[in-house]
């Protein structure tokens, strides 16, 4: 017994001082990771970046997916992140064009404006291949695009009430990710 003893002390006096805290974890699915991006502070104002690239983007796709604490939506470019504006707006919305009202799940519509942006090629084929969705996530219900015209692509999400929501770019592919607060 005289031999175990020294040995169980050895481990109690080594696992009693280990801080499970202190060790690394790696970043969590929705965190981009040290050094990769900032992200920007939640808001419920608006956001307008002006990012003037030559000639129009193409939109390509359109992503969502819930995560803790927040629901994304990604919009991916064959080119460059164009200029963007996004903000709360009133319902309805119209779809242009047609003129015709849109009506979305939820108390709340987030608009997302992209420009010069074209979501079809110069022959006029579709260059997603949805133009709505309606994932009935914590706060984003749904999500419609509402214009492609004369170089300005328009997306409403209706959620469930006006939460914070954050809007920051990722390059290759370029990338305009939109994130709603739960």
């Amino acid at each position: 017994m005289s031999s175990i003893s020294p040995v169980l002390l050895f481990a109690v006096a080594t696992f009693s001082t280990c801080n499970p805290s202190s060790t690394p974890s790696s970043p969590a699915p929705s965190d981009p990771g040290p050094g990769t991006v900032t992200l920007p502070a939640w808001t419920l104002g608006s956001v307008d970046v002006d990012s003037a690239p030559s000639g129009a983007s193409t939109l390509v796709d359109v992503r969502h997916g819930t995560h803790d604490g927040f629901d994304r939506i990604v919009f991916e470019f064959a080119e460059a992140v164009p200029s963007y504006h996004v903000e709360y707006v009133d319902a309805p919305q119209w779809q242009c064009g047609s003129g015709e009202e849109v009506w979305l799940s939820g108390d709340a519509w987030l608009q997302i404006d992209l420009e010069p942006t074209n979501a079809h090629t110069e022959e006029g084929e579709p260059t997603l291949d949805h133009y709505a969705f309606a994932p009935d996530y914590d706060v984003l219900f749904e999500a419609r695009q509402v214009c492609d015209f004369e170089a300005v692509v328009s997306w409403v999400a209706g959620t469930g009430s006006p939460n914070g929501f954050r809007v920051f770019e990722l390059d290759d592919p370029a990338r305009l990710v939109v994130d709603i607060k739960h």
